[in-house]
């Protein structure tokens, strides 16, 4: 029987969207959460960040880090030994630009990954709240016409 790995399709601050192959440690964790819940096991990612790479190491070691929303989770027989490789920490929509989810996430990263790790959740924090508030004020127009 071949392994499976999961591969998860994250999407950038900036838009864009790219599958990068899931860390050994997450992929335990999905495997653990697939056994105690086999239909929904997805749900526990999608939605929430993850810490993932968007460029190569530096010549000098630096990691390129980013926090990227998870949209989709799928398994297959197929894997990768490129840099495209998710980290094992992830953030939930409620932690996500928060003190405590940078201090979770900053792990022993370099000074300018912490710093942009940092910044990034920021900025998903401001576009998940002002999205928030947009869902809010069009089902409050959609029950006061009614």
């Amino acid at each position: 029987m071949q392994k499976k790995y999961y591969w998860i399709k994250v999407k950038y601050i900036s838009g864009k969207k790219y599958w990068l192959w899931c860390s050994p440690k997450l992929t335990h964790a999905l495997n653990l959460e697939k056994s105690l819940n086999p239909y929904h096991y997805r749900d526990s990612l999608i939605g929430n960040y993850l810490v993932v790479p968007y460029r190569d190491y530096s010549k000098n070691g630096t990691e390129h880090l980013t926090l990227a929303k998870v949209i989709k989770i799928q398994r297959s027989n197929r894997r990768t030994y490129s840099w495209h490789q998710t980290r094992s920490q992830f953030l939930t929509q409620n932690n996500i630009g928060t003190k405590l989810g940078f201090h979770y996430i900053k792990h022993d990263y370099h000074l300018g990954t912490c710093l942009h790790l940092f910044i990034t959740g920021c900025l998903w924090r401001i576009k998940h709240n002002s999205t928030n508030k947009q869902t809010n004020k069009y089902s409050y127009q959609q029950q006061s016409i009614n």
